[in-house]
């Protein structure tokens, strides 16, 4: 089914969302439908409702709130029966967002043989029954994480560097969430050689991979803390000196 939705459906979901949260409140499936009916919504439009949800639970990976012994907490839920309309969970829903686990790998065993495969990517999730604070919180994260930079004044300096260093041809990948460009030097250049190169021809300071460790020879990295003029100036030497 699509995961569209009327106005009266929509009407319904609100009702439930701004009514149905005190520890005193507490219909079931049965008498939900019930309550909802006496105060003037049609049958159509609560099934409606609770088909769109049971439509997300089977589209997408639907977080809701959950009775879990004494506490009400964030769960995946497979049907709209199971959501506990009856307590706001105290806890809020960075749990369900952020897992403290994550599966990486699945493990077939056939006899002897054990193989190992990837685990799937995680499908799209809809949250159902958050609390205002954590709307609030996952828009500021979408904001932070999402596909387009927000910070418009890191994603320039990102851009300029990204478009220097590729120009002189160096092969990088743009960041996409950091104050840092790392990059591999030179195939004929350890990380200090290549970082010494850089101050001597084209009077700009990067720094060697290596000073953060083993593993970050063969690396340097630019920060783009600096200010834009500073940035625009160091990658113009840089395209001068060392094309």
């Amino acid at each position: 089914m699509g995961l569209g939705y009327s106005d009266s459906m929509f009407d319904v979901l609100v009702y439930l969302y701004e009514n149905y949260w005190r520890p005193d409140a507490c219909p079931d499936h049965q008498q939900l439908q019930r309550k909802l009916s006496a105060v003037g919504f049609e049958a159509e439009e609560i099934q409606e409702a609770l088909r769109w949800l049971d439509g997300l639970a089977h589209e997408k990976t639907l977080i809701a709130p959950v009775a879990d012994g004494s506490l009400t907490l964030y769960r995946e839920v497979a049907h709209a029966d199971q959501i506990d309309w009856s307590t706001r969970p105290l806890l809020s829903a960075k749990g369900a967002l952020f897992p403290q686990t994550e599966r990486l790998l699945t493990i077939d065993r056939t006899g002897q043989q054990v193989t190992l495969h990837a685990a799937p990517p995680p499908g799209e999730q809809v949250i159902v029954g958050v609390r205002p604070c954590d709307v609030r919180g996952i828009g500021a994260l979408d904001a932070q994480f999402g596909s387009e930079p927000v910070d418009t004044t890191y994603a320039r300096r990102r851009d300029l560097v990204v478009s220097a260093l590729r120009e002189i041809g160096v092969e990088v990948t743009a960041p996409k969430g950091t104050i840092y460009v790392w990059a591999p030097v030179p195939a004929s250049h350890t990380s200090t050689s290549f970082c010494e190169l850089v101050l001597e021809e084209a009077a700009v300071v990067i720094s060697p991979g290596s000073m953060y460790g083993p593993s970050g020879e063969g690396f340097f990295r630019i920060s783009l803390t600096t200010p834009d003029d500073r940035i625009e100036e160091a990658v113009e030497r840089m395209r001068e000196h060392l094309s």
